[in-house]
């Protein structure tokens, strides 16, 4: 396989335009690497296996839910982003006639007077059942027990306590990574992570609120598993981002020092890329996105010194990686997130995505047991408990899980990540061999 490596880049350009000459010269250095390899000798790696490195971006996590008559079950692939939960209304049949009546209606559904939709999980006595797993999925069954009414379309129909049951059906498959878009196209998935994926072959070993020293441990451990056939997804530094801007913000570091550390760290990251292809391996890695534009730069007014974080990190990549235009796809994540905020700005969309400032997630949260996690995105990193248990039913007013690019202060949601897995799909896809 022959992926386009890097190219040089002209820094006296403007900080974020200058990044842009980077897609145009790989775009060319593939045109090149085709012509002089002649036709009928290009040709498409496909890989057998996919593994991914990384931070939250990259992670699916499995939760272990304990169950009020003794035992535990499991939910699989939680993400720290938007997790599609359904609510799916199943009255058992041990509970009383009332609510069995009213099975088919989501309305019925209802806890008490104080709720008259669903916008939020209801705040009584719950007892966790059981977890089914009809088609693979994972439907967490929680019976909310002597509610004072019931109320239908906001009419109490009842005025003895009644039993429900709540059904709250966690689908792995929908709002997906990046990488399981990546794993998608090549026709693999993340089966033993997550049941739904129709495909098995890709595994994820990153973690949230890993740094790129993390990292290396991941690759460590894991390096035993990676070969020629191997396609390892790579993306990281977020954390050490806001890790050095927490610092700048407390004044217990300057502007520049902390440019100079993420520059390392974005050197000690493609490091790590360069060690993975002695292995044989190919490696799709992602630059970060701008986090200038987060909201919470926009919130703490300190754009311009996330922006240059951001950057410092980037172009410390940028300064090491192999450029020997065969083994590393380098995707500009960074590029794409700024045209996104040119387009929206401008009242268009870009990628389907209109809104680049608020965040999806509300800052109430809660686990599959249904108890609340209070502080939804908490700093320094934003991507703690809080987002991780962030769902359809949690979102901010207004927010639409199409077309807002954040999840969290800092974190993507599903739009990005379907922005970010078909672009870098696409760049790797199209290097000849």
């Amino acid at each position: 396989m022959t992926f386009a490596g890097t190219v040089p880049v002209h820094k006296s350009l403007p900080a974020w335009r200058r990044l842009a000459h980077t897609g145009v010269a790989l775009a060319a250095a593939t045109v090149l690497l085709a012509a002089c390899g002649g036709g009928d000798q290009v040709k498409k790696f496909k890989p057998a296996n996919i593994v991914s490195f990384g931070d939250e971006a990259s992670a699916l996590v499995t939760e272990t839910v304990g169950l009020s008559g003794g035992g535990t079950g499991t939910v699989h692939g939680l993400k720290y982003g938007v997790n599609d939960v359904s609510l799916l209304p199943n009255i058992k049949a041990d509970l009383i006639s009332v609510d069995r009546a009213y099975a088919p209606s989501t309305a019925a559904m209802l806890a008490n007077a104080s709720q008259t939709s669903w916008t939020a999980y209801p705040t009584v006595t719950r007892t966790v059942t059981g977890i089914e797993t009809p088609s693979a999925s994972d439907v967490v069954v929680v019976q909310y027990e002597d509610l004072p009414t019931l109320v239908i379309n906001g009419t109490t129909t009842s005025t003895e306590a009644v039993d429900i049951n709540y059904r709250y059906l966690y689908s792995c498959y929908d709002n997906p990574l990046w990488i399981q878009i990546v794993a998608r196209r090549y026709g693999k998935g993340y089966n033993s992570q997550c049941p739904l994926e129709g495909g098995t072959g890709a595994v994820t070993y990153a973690e949230g609120g890993a740094k790129v020293a993390s990292v290396a441990t991941q690759v460590a451990a894991h390096r035993g598993e990676l070969n020629s056939e191997t396609l390892v997804t790579l993306m990281a530094g977020q954390n050490d981002v806001l890790e050095l801007y927490a610092q700048l913000k407390a004044n217990a570091i300057t502007l520049d020092s902390a440019r100079a550390e993420l520059t390392n760290r974005g050197s000690a990251l493609a490091a790590i890329a360069n060690d993975i292809i002695k292995t044989g391996a190919r490696v799709l890695l992602v630059r970060l996105p701008d986090l200038g534009l987060s909201p919470l730069a926009r919130e703490d007014g300190r754009t311009e010194d996330l922006r240059k974080l951001t950057l410092a990190f980037n172009d410390g990549i940028l300064n090491k990686i192999t450029n020997d235009g065969r083994k590393i796809a380098l995707f500009n994540f960074y590029d794409y997130t700024n045209y996104m905020d040119e387009y929206v700005r401008d009242n268009r969309t870009y990628d389907n995505i209109g809104n680049m400032s608020a965040s999806l997630c509300s800052n109430t949260v809660y686990k599959p047991d249904a108890t609340q996690v209070a502080g939804g995105s908490v700093a320094p990193l934003y991507a703690g408990d809080g987002l991780l248990y962030c769902n359809t039913w949690t979102l901010n007013s207004g927010a639409s899980t199409t077309s807002y690019f954040w999840a969290s202060k800092t974190n993507m949601g599903p739009a990005a990540h379907a922005s970010l897995g078909t672009r870098a799909y696409d760049l790797a896809d199209n290097n000849p061999l």
